[in-house]
C-alpha cells in the first residue's frame, strides 16, 4: 500500500500540481462571493476524492467510505494522506504574519478586531510593536520607533493595514484554488468587487455630507458668518476631467514628437509563464507570486532598461499602463517615443531583460492605398544582434511585441487613448455606478471590464498610468489653473496663462471651457527627454511643488504643498574629488537654481460633517 500512495503522489507530481485537477473541477462550479471557509471545505472534499480514487483505483472516494478493517490496515498510509490533505489546505491561505487567522472577517469583525489590537497592552512597548510586524508579517511604518509604536495604538491604522492585507491574502487563495482566469473570475474575484463597490459607496456618501469651511485662526478664532460652507463633493475632480488633462498632454507629446521627428511605437510587455496563476495557453508553471510581486518585478526591470539608454545618452518619452490578463497576472502597455537612430539599441536594452523573443509590426500602404501588416520575430538577443528576424504570422505570441506607428496611417495618440480609458476609476452618476460592478462571470468575461480593472488595481496597489520623459508637471498644471490672479513673475505668469488658456482673473468654474494650451506648456519646461538626445549642456526650466515642513499625527515629518516652485536646471561641469585617489576631477552635473516660488494656499480649511458636526483636521484643497 505504501508503494501505490508513493506512486499515486509521483504520478499527481508530474501531471502538476496535487491540486490542480481538482481546482479545474470544482472552480467552474464556485464562486468566491461563497466565502473562504465553504470553498476549503469543499476544496477539501475535492483533494480527498482525488487521492483516495487513485490510491484504490476509484473503488473509494472518500475517507469515510473505506471499510474499517481496509482502514486498520492501511492506518500509517492513510494518516500521510491526512496529512498532505491538511497541508494543502494550509497552503492555500498560507500568507506572511497572521493574517490566515483573519481571512475569513467581514468589514465589521475587522473594524472591531482593528478597535481590540489598539487597545491591547504589552509589558513594553518594543514588545507591542514587534508583536504588531508578526501579526502583518511586514515593518510597521514610521520614521522613528515612538511613531510607529503611535501607529500601533491607532484603530484606524490597524483598520486599513489589516483591511489591505486581508483582502490581498484573499485574492491570493482565490488564486492558488484556481477560481480567477479568462473563463472564470477575470482580473479580479467577486467577492472583491462587492468590497470595492461598499468603499466607493461610503466615500460618496462622506463626500456628499462633508463640506470645508475656513479653519479658525488666532486672529479670528470664529469663521464669519457670510462664509458659504463647500460641498467636498464639488471640489473633488471628476474621473472625466482628469482624463482630459491626461489626454491633452498626450495630445501634446505626439506635437512635440512630431516637430522633433521622433518615431513611435506601442510596447507591449508580458511576464514569463512563471508568474501566470491559471494562464490560457500553455502549461501551468506558477511560481506562487502575487501580482503586486509580479508588478514589482516588471517596475525593476524597466528602471534598469531607462538606466542603461540614459548611461549611452538615450532618452524615451512616453505613457506606460498596467492591465491584468484574465489570470491577474499584470502586463504593460507602453506608448513609446524615441530618436529613429536608437531603435535597434532600444530593442536590445528591452529584450537583455525580456528575452524570450521579440515580435516586430509594421504597417505600411501600398501603392493602391491597402494596408500591408508586416510581422517578424527575433527569437533571442543573439538573433537582434545579428539582424536576423524570422517572418512570422499576426498571432505568433512573443513577450515584448513592438509595433511601430505609422503617422500616415493612425497617430500614436489614438492608440495610447485606447488605454488612457482602463485608466478611469469607477464613476459615480446619480448615485449609481456608471459601470457593471454587479456583472455576473458569464457577462464580464466579454471583453474589459472598467470596475473589475479599478478593482483589480485597488486591490494590488498599482497606478493606472504614467507619464515617462517628461516634466512632472500634472499636479503644478492643476494649481496653475486655481490661481485667480496672475504670479507677478513674468515666467510663471507665462506658464500660467498657458495653463488656464488666458490671461482672465478669476476662477475657472465646471463647464467654463477654458482650455490650457499643454502643447506651449511643456514647450516652456523643455519639450520632451527624447527630443534633447542627452546634450549636457541643456539649460531648461522645471515647475515643482513649493513644499512647507510639517508633521502628521504620528509625529513623522511630511511635506505639505503650499505653491508653486520654478526652477532652471543646467547641465554643467563641476569639480568633484575622486574617491580613491582623491584628486580633482570634473563631472557633468544638473545645477538646479530657484527662479520664482509663487504659494497657492492662503487660506487653511476644516472638514465639516453634516450629521455630526464633527470638525476633521485643517486641509487645503
Amino acid at each position: 500500500m505504501s508503494h501505490e500512495y508513493n506512486h499515486a503522489v509521483n504520478q499527481s507530481k508530474d501531471r502538476g500540481d496535487l491540486g490542480t485537477n481538482v481546482n479545474n473541477a470544482f472552480s467552474e462550479k464556485s464562486n468566491t462571493r461563497d466565502g473562504i471557509a465553504e470553498l476549503l471545505q469543499r476544496y477539501k472534499k475535492n483533494l480527498e476524492s482525488e487521492i483516495i480514487s487513485r490510491l484504490y483505483a476509484g473503488k473509494y472516494t472518500a475517507m469515510d467510505e473505506i471499510p474499517p478493517e481496509i482502514s486498520r490496515r492501511d492506518h500509517e498510509e492513510l494518516k500521510k494522506v491526512g496529512e498532505r490533505i491538511s497541508r494543502s489546505l494550509l497552503s492555500v491561505v498560507a500568507s506572511d504574519g497572521r493574517i490566515a487567522d483573519y481571512i475569513e472577517m467581514s468589514h465589521f469583525e475587522i473594524k472591531q478586531l482593528a478597535i481590540s489590537l489598539a487597545e491591547l497592552q504589552y509589558s513594553s512597548h518594543t514588545e507591542k510593536v514587534n508583536a504588531s510586524k508578526r501579526l502583518l508579517g511586514c515593518d510597521i511604518p514610521g520614521d522613528t520607533f515612538a511613531s510607529q509604536f503611535s501607529r500601533c495604538c491607532s484603530a484606524a491604522f490597524w483598520r486599513r493595514a489589516l483591511s489591505t492585507r486581508v483582502a490581498r491574502a484573499k485574492e491570493q487563495a482565490f488564486l492558488r484554488l484556481g477560481m480567477l482566469g479568462t473563463k472564470l473570475e477575470k482580473y479580479v474575484s467577486d467577492s472583491s468587487i462587492d468590497a470595492r463597490e461598499l468603499q466607493l459607496r461610503k466615500q460618496q456618501k462622506w463626500m456628499s455630507d462633508t463640506y470645508l469651511v475656513p479653519a479658525k485662526s488666532d486672529d479670528a478664532p470664529e469663521p464669519r458668518p457670510d462664509h458659504k460652507k463647500i460641498p467636498l463633493i464639488d471640489v473633488v475632480q471628476e474621473p472625466k476631467a482628469r482624463f482630459a488633462k491626461l489626454y491633452s498632454f498626450v495630445k501634446a507629446m505626439e506635437l512635440l514628437a512630431e516637430e522633433s521627428k521622433l518615431n513611435s511605437a506601442m510596447l507591449t510587455i508580458t511576464l514569463e509563464s512563471e508568474w501566470h496563476p491559471n494562464p490560457s495557453h500553455g502549461i501551468k508553471k506558477w511560481n506562487g507570486k502575487s501580482p503586486r510581486e509580479a508588478h514589482q518585478s516588471f517596475c525593476k526591470r524597466w528602471q534598469a532598461i531607462v538606466r542603461d539608454l540614459h548611461r549611452r545618452n538615450i532618452r524615451l518619452s512616453g505613457l506606460r499602463v498596467v492591465e491584468p490578463h484574465g489570470d491577474a497576472c499584470p502586463h504593460y502597455h507602453v506608448w513609446l517615443l524615441y530618436r529613429p537612430e536608437h531603435e535597434a539599441k532600444i530593442m536590445l536594452a528591452i529584450m537583455q531583460y525580456f528575452p524570450h523573443r521579440l515580435k516586430v509590426a509594421t504597417a505600411l500602404r501600398s501603392a493602391d492605398g491597402k494596408i500591408i501588416h508586416e510581422q517578424s520575430i527575433y527569437k533571442s538577443r543573439e538573433h537582434l544582434v545579428a539582424r536576423s528576424p524570422e517572418v512570422c504570422s499576426i498571432k505568433a505570441r512573443a513577450q515584448v511585441v513592438f509595433s511601430k506607428i505609422n503617422s500616415d496611417i493612425s497617430k500614436g495618440a489614438s492608440y495610447a487613448t485606447k488605454y488612457l480609458m482602463m485608466t478611469l476609476p469607477v464613476n459615480f452618476k446619480k448615485g449609481e455606478i456608471n459601470s457593471d460592478v454587479k456583472d455576473n462571470k458569464n457577462k464580464s468575461s466579454k471583453g474589459l471590464s472598467l470596475a473589475r480593472v479599478d478593482s483589480y488595481r485597488s486591490v494590488w496597489g498599482m497606478s493606472r498610468g504614467q507619464l515617462f520623459g517628461v516634466a512632472k508637471c500634472l499636479t503644478v498644471w492643476d494649481h496653475l489653473r486655481k490661481m485667480v490672479c496672475a504670479p507677478k513673475n513674468s515666467k510663471v505668469r507665462d506658464l500660467w496663462a498657458k495653463a488656464r488658456g488666458g490671461v482672465d482673473d478669476g476662477r475657472i468654474g465646471k463647464g467654463a471651457g477654458k482650455r490650457g494650451d499643454a502643447f506651449a506648456f511643456l514647450k516652456a519646461l523643455g519639450g520632451l527627454d527624447a527630443a534633447r538626445n542627452g546634450k549636457q549642456n541643456a539649460k531648461r526650466l522645471a515647475l515643482t511643488r513649493l513644499v512647507e515642513q510639517s508633521t502628521n499625527r504620528h509625529g513623522d515629518r511630511i511635506e505639505k504643498t503650499v505653491g508653486i516652485l520654478l526652477v532652471e536646471k543646467k547641465r554643467m561641469k563641476v569639480v568633484s574629488k575622486s574617491d580613491k585617489q582623491d584628486r580633482p576631477r570634473s563631472v557633468w552635473k544638473t545645477v538646479t537654481s530657484i527662479v520664482a516660488s509663487v504659494r497657492t494656499k492662503l487660506k487653511k480649511w476644516e472638514f465639516v460633517t453634516v450629521q455630526t458636526a464633527f470638525v476633521r483636521k485643517p486641509c487645503s484643497p
